[in-house]
């Protein structure tokens, strides 16, 4: 669970998943908004999301 702020902390996430989780927020917010555009905007991950986090 994450929360949602002005000024989020996402290092912490970032770290223990290895995944860039603030550029993914933005690429998922920018094809939602071009979807609701009426564009083609797609919703993709660059890189599959591991199942669980690393150990």
């Amino acid at each position: 669970v994450l929360e949602v702020n002005s000024s989020p902390g996402l290092e912490g996430i970032e770290k223990a998943t290895g995944l860039d989780i603030a550029g993914r927020i933005i690429d998922y917010t920018a094809a939602l908004a071009q979807r609701k555009r009426g564009g083609k905007g797609k919703i993709k991950a660059k890189k599959p999301v591991p199942d669980a986090a690393p150990e």
